[in-house]
């Protein structure tokens, strides 16, 4: 299995990476 590691301190929060997964495992939360 694949793991994704975001980096919090360049993450703006725009939702791309959620919109581009395929099995839709990542949600954007409020920091």
């Amino acid at each position: 299995m694949n793991h994704l590691k975001i980096d919090l301190d360049k993450c703006v929060g725009c939702g791309k990476c959620a919109k581009m997964c395929l099995k839709n495992n990542i949600v954007i939360e409020d920091r």
